[in-house]
């Protein structure tokens, strides 16, 4: 998954945590290196970490559809 092309975007991931609790984020991505992609969290309203084998699939915020629950499991 080739995250860089939005960078200084707002991206909604659906994320498995370390614990595999999947959850939906929207985030500011700052950057993307090999293993990681960070950004700022926008509900959080701090920088997090994201490690790029959890996220599960991402795509551009505010596309029609609507938002989801955040947590979905």
């Amino acid at each position: 998954m080739n995250l860089s092309k939005w960078i200084g975007r707002d991206v909604e991931l659906i994320y498995a945590d370390a614990d595999g609790r999947l959850t939906r984020r929207i985030v500011r991505l700052t950057r993307v290196d090999e293993a990681w992609a960070h950004g700022f969290d926008r509900e959080k309203r701090l920088p997090r970490t994201f490690r790029l084998d959890g996220i599960l699939a991402a795509h551009p915020a505010g596309v029609p559809g609507g938002r989801a629950q955040r947590r979905l499991g």
